[in-house]
């Protein structure tokens, strides 16, 4: 997974190229290239995910009527999707990416997000969808008006 220094917005892809690492953070591979164009723009970005067709998140469940209370760990699928939370004063758009939507987090930050609909099968297909998702993300980044003028 790459580096992003915080304030140049450079890309690095070696943890060695990093030299203080509290000046960067990590990025998705795939979205890298849009974030670094959004934050050099001026739309200051907090957090972001391309899309992960393999993760797979866990939960603890209380076991009803135990005690002492017993919990049981389910599996489930995490929703497939991509998004882009903004920084704080970030608060509207023009216009997103086709097939984004845009939504206020409960922080209230502007969040931008696409949902794929994914069953854990066509691994293959979802990841040429996420592709091309980035692709266009990045075109659409690259036609934003600098913020920072």
């Amino acid at each position: 997974m790459p580096y992003m220094n915080k304030k140049t917005f450079d890309i690095y892809l070696e943890v060695y190229d990093i030299i203080a690492p509290y000046d960067y953070f990590f990025v998705d591979d795939l979205i890298a290239l849009p974030i670094q164009t959004l934050n050099r723009k001026g739309y200051i970005t907090n957090y972001c995910c391309a899309g992960h067709p393999f993760e797979q998140e866990f939960q603890d469940i209380i076991v009803p009527y135990s005690d002492p209370v017993e919990y049981k760990r389910e599996h489930y699928k995490i929703n497939c999707h991509s998004y882009i939370v903004f920084s704080e004063g970030i608060i509207s758009l023009m216009e997103v990416p086709h097939g984004f939507d845009k939504e206020i987090s409960i922080s209230g930050n502007l969040v931008i997000r696409k949902n794929y609909d994914y069953d854990g099968t066509d691994v293959y297909g979802i990841m040429s969808e996420i592709l091309e998702t980035m692709k266009q993300l990045y075109k659409w980044s690259l036609s934003l008006p600098n913020l920072k003028d």
